[in-house]
């Protein structure tokens, strides 16, 4: 299923259950753990505040780097990484989402797993969200880790909700879905969401979807029960 398998680390709590869930999957499907912290090195990243006042480049670059491992197996430290081969990496990069779009390329990686820390209103407006843009750009699936489960992963994958929208797309998600499901033993719950009519009440008399087209119920089953 997986053979390696890319998890980004900023050394938040919610990057810490990330780490903990890549690496039940690792486990689970016998693949590489590749354990990534990306040094922004123009954003607010706790590395380069440490340094930020030594003058020498070359040796605020060394020491970036030797702390930058240091905090990476001192943050994964209490959790139980035993028989999964494990790579440490770090980079430093000015595009958070380039760097980690660019290393799952270079290392052929099947998954990518980060934290979301789940920011809202103008401050995700303004600081943006890595998770948001990897969806957009990623050439391989995605494992977004919430940050509401960071303390609350025991039994990591027992319980899969697959929605599909019957498109093009909609048979690979279940085949991935499926084979999660298979490997984890875990039940499946597949959904599809029928929209409301949305033309205006008052020029159409048409209240929803159904007064178009009145078995659309029955239509999605049966379309639902093809693809599976």
């Amino acid at each position: 299923m997986h053979e390696r398998i890319v998890v980004a680390v900023d050394f938040s709590t919610t990057a810490h259950a990330a780490v903990r869930q890549a690496a039940f999957i690792a486990r689970t499907t016998g693949a590489d753990l590749h354990i990534v912290h990306i040094i922004d090195v123009f954003g607010d990243n706790p590395l380069v505040e440490i340094f930020r006042s030594a003058i020498d480049d070359v040796e605020v670059e060394r020491r970036l780097e030797s702390e930058a491992e240091r905090m990476l197996r001192e943050f994964v430290a209490d959790i139980d990484l035993e028989d999964i081969p494990v790579r440490f990496v770090h980079a430093r990069h000015a595009n958070v989402v380039d760097a980690l779009v660019n290393y799952v390329a270079d290392v052929d990686a099947h998954l990518l797993v980060i934290g979301s820390h789940g920011r809202r209103g103008l401050k995700r407006l303004f600081l943006g969200s890595v998770a948001a843009r990897l969806i957009r750009v990623s050439a391989v699936s995605l494992l977004v880790v919430k940050s509401s489960k960071a303390e609350s992963i025991s039994d990591p994958i027992d319980r899969l909700l697959v929605s599909l929208d019957l498109s093009d797309l909609s048979f690979a998600a279940l085949q991935t879905a499926h084979v999660l499901a298979r490997t984890f033993h875990a039940h499946m719950d597949i959904i599809h969401v029928v929209e409301p009519y949305a033309a205006p009440v008052s020029l159409t008399g048409i209240r929803e979807i159904r007064d178009l087209v009145p078995t659309i119920i029955e239509d999605v089953r049966a379309e639902l029960d093809d693809l599976v």
